[in-house]
C-alpha cells in the first residue's frame, strides 16, 4: 500500500520540499512537479541522464543502477531517478546532466529563405509592428520576430523542447501524452510565452527591449510537426499512434496563447505535419512546373515530390541518427560527413562492417564512428532512400532526371555536404547536381504565412489575393501516404541498407 513521504532537494543555495508517492519513481514525482529531469527515456533507464544523489535515506540499488553506477558511486549515494523508489523521507541532490548546446540553424545565407537579422537597438525606432513564429519541432523549438511591414528578421531564440523529459521521438510523445498531456501542454505554451519575451530583448546580451515591452506581437505563428500541435492545442493524440491513424483535426486553427493572437498552421496527415506545409511554401514547388523533391530531415525525415499538379508526401523513422545536439557538440551531419570520408578511405565496407571503431575529422571536430552509428545510419537513409522511391512510384516519374530540384532542409541539411549525402547513399548519385541546402525552410515559411495572414486579415479564403500563401496551399492537391505500410516497401528499404559501390 502507498503512503506520502517528504522528499527534500538540494540544489546549491536553495532547498526545496515535495511529496512523494513511494509507489512512484522519482522521476514520475519530478515531471509532475514540473521540474526538469533531463531523462531522454522516458524512464527506461537507457540514458543515464536522471541521476541523482541521496544525501540521506538512500533506498538500495537495483540492477539496473548495480550496472550503470560503479560500486563506490553507489555507496556514495548515487542512484537514477527513473528507478529509485524511495519508501521514508530523504534528502536529495540533483546531478541531471546538462542539455548539451545545439545550433539550431534559422535560415540559410544567400539562399532562397533570404531572411536577415537586423540591429535590435537601431531597428526599434522603425519597426513599430511585429509578429512572430515559431517552428515547434520534436527536439528544438525555433523562435523568430519580424517586421510586418517588410517581413525582416529582428531576432531569434533557440531552445530545447521541454516535453524532451517525456521521451525523444514523437511516438514517445504520442504516449506519454495519455497521461501527461496538460503538463507537456504547460510546458511548451509557458516556453512559447518566454521565447515571445525573449524576442523582444536586445541581441547583444543586455536587458533592453528591442520594442516597448507593452507592445506584444500582433501575431504570433506556429508550426511543427503534427503530434507537437495535437498536444499544444490539447487534443487527445491516441488517433496518431495507431492504425489507422487518425488525427483529432488537420486543419488551421486561430487561437490565444499568453493573450497573444495565434494562428496554427494547417498540418497534412497524422504523420506529415504543418512544418513540412511550411516548406512546401518557401520552396514554391506548388508552383513549379516541374517536379521538385523536399527533405526534412530530424528525429523523423519528412519528403515531399511533386509540382503544381500533384504533390505526395510521406515520412520515414530517422531515430538518433538524423539528431541534433548529441554530446560533445557532434551532430548527425557530422557523423553522415565522417562515414563518408571513412568509407573513401576504405576504412567501412559497402556492408557498413569495420574492423574498429575510426574516427574523422570534420568542421574542426574529431568526429568517432563506432559500428552502431554505422548502423544507425543506415537504417535512416535506408527508409529516406525507400521514402523517394515510392514517391516517383506515386508521382509517375521514371527516373531522377524528371527530378528538377531537391532541397535538404533543416539543420541537418545545412551542415551536410551533398557530397556525403550521396557518398553514403542517402540521395541517389544522379541527384547530386540538383541539391541545395535551405535551413529552417519550416520557420521561414511560417513567418510567411503569418505575415499574409496579417497583411489580408482573417476574411474567407475566397477573398483573398493570390498571393497570400494560404491560398496557394492547396491541401487537396498533396497526398500523404504511410510509407511502411505501402506494397514494396520492405524489398526496397533492405536494398538501400548497404552502402553504395562507388565510382569517380
Amino acid at each position: 500500500m502507498s503512503e506520502m513521504i517528504t522528499i527534500t532537494i538540494e540544489d546549491g543555495k536553495t532547498v526545496q520540499k515535495i511529496l512523494h508517492d513511494t509507489d512512484r519513481s522519482l522521476l514520475e514525482t519530478f515531471i509532475k512537479s514540473g521540474m526538469g529531469t533531463g531523462s531522454f527515456c522516458k524512464g527506461l533507464s537507457l540514458c543515464g541522464r536522471c541521476r541523482i544523489r541521496f544525501l540521506k535515506g538512500a533506498p538500495l540499488p537495483n540492477v539496473e543502477e548495480r550496472n550503470y553506477f560503479e560500486a563506490s558511486a553507489l555507496r556514495e549515494g548515487y542512484r537514477l531517478a527513473c528507478r529509485a523508489k524511495p519508501k521514508r523521507d530523504c534528502t536529495v541532490k540533483l546531478c541531471f546532466e546538462k542539455e548539451p548546446d545545439m545550433q539550431i540553424i534559422s535560415g540559410k545565407e544567400g539562399g532562397i529563405l533570404g531572411t536577415a537579422e537586423g540591429n535590435a537597438e537601431t531597428d526599434a525606432k522603425r519597426h513599430p509592428r511585429t509578429f512572430a513564429a515559431a517552428d515547434i519541432g520534436t527536439t528544438t523549438v525555433v523562435m523568430q520576430l519580424a517586421d510586418v511591414l517588410t517581413g525582416e528578421v529582428l531576432s531569434t531564440v533557440k531552445f530545447m523542447n521541454p516535453q524532451r523529459c517525456y521521451g525523444l521521438d514523437v511516438l514517445s510523445r504520442i504516449q506519454a501524452a495519455a497521461d501527461y498531456g496538460e503538463d507537456m501542454r504547460r510546458r511548451i505554451t509557458e516556453a512559447l510565452i518566454q521565447g515571445i519575451e525573449k524576442l523582444q530583448k536586445t541581441g547583444n546580451g543586455t536587458e533592453g527591449p528591442v520594442l516597448d515591452p507593452f507592445t506584444q506581437p500582433e501575431l504570433l505563428c506556429i508550426t511543427g510537426n503534427t503530434a507537437m500541435l495535437h498536444i499544444l492545442m490539447g487534443y487527445d493524440t491516441t488517433g496518431l499512434g495507431k492504425s489507422p491513424f487518425i488525427p483529432v483535426s488537420l486543419q488551421e486553427e486561430l487561437t490565444l496563447l499568453g493573450g497573444i493572437r495565434t494562428l496554427v498552421m494547417p498540418s497534412l496527415s497524422a504523420f506529415v505535419g504543418a512544418d513540412v506545409a511550411a516548406g512546401i511554401l518557401e520552396t514554391g514547388m506548388q508552383k513549379t512546373e516541374k517536379s521538385s523533391l523536399l527533405i526534412d530531415l530530424g528525429t523523423n525525415g519528412e519528403m515531399v515530390l511533386g509540382n503544381r499538379e500533384r504533390l505526395f508526401a510521406c515520412a520515414a523513422a530517422a531515430g538518433p541518427a538524423f539528431e541534433g545536439g548529441a554530446a560533445q557538440g557532434i551532430y548527425g551531419a557530422d557523423i553522415l560527413a565522417a562515414i563518408a570520408c571513412l568509407l573513401d578511405a576504405g576504412k567501412i565496407e559497402e556492408s557498413g562492417y569495420m574492423e574498429k571503431t575510426q574516427s574523422c575529422e570534420y568542421r574542426e571536430k574529431r568526429v568517432e564512428i563506432t559500428l552502431e552509428k554505422i548502423r544507425e545510419i543506415q537504417l535512416a537513409k535506408a527508409a529516406i532512400r525507400a521514402g523517394i522511391e515510392l514517391l516517383m512510384k506515386k508521382s509517375g516519374l521514371t527516373s531522377y532526371e524528371k527530378i528538377s530540384r531537391v532541397y535538404l532542409a533543416g539543420g541537418f541539411g545545412f551542415f551536410l555536404p551533398e557530397y556525403a549525402a550521396v557518398r553514403t547513399g542517402l540521395l541517389p548519385k544522379e541527384l547530386l547536381e540538383k541539391t541545395i541546402v535551405i535551413g529552417n525552410s519550416a520557420l521561414a515559411g511560417a513567418l510567411g504565412y503569418g505575415r499574409d495572414f496579417l497583411w489580408n486579415g482573417p476574411e474567407e479564403f475566397s477573398n483573398r489575393p493570390e498571393k497570400d500563401r494560404r491560398t496557394l496551399l492547396n491541401t487537396d492537391r498533396i497526398e500523404s501516404f504511410n510509407l511502411a505500410e505501402e506494397e514494396g516497401f520492405e524489398e526496397i528499404y533492405l536494398r538501400y541498407i548497404n552502402f553504395p559501390q562507388w565510382e569517380e
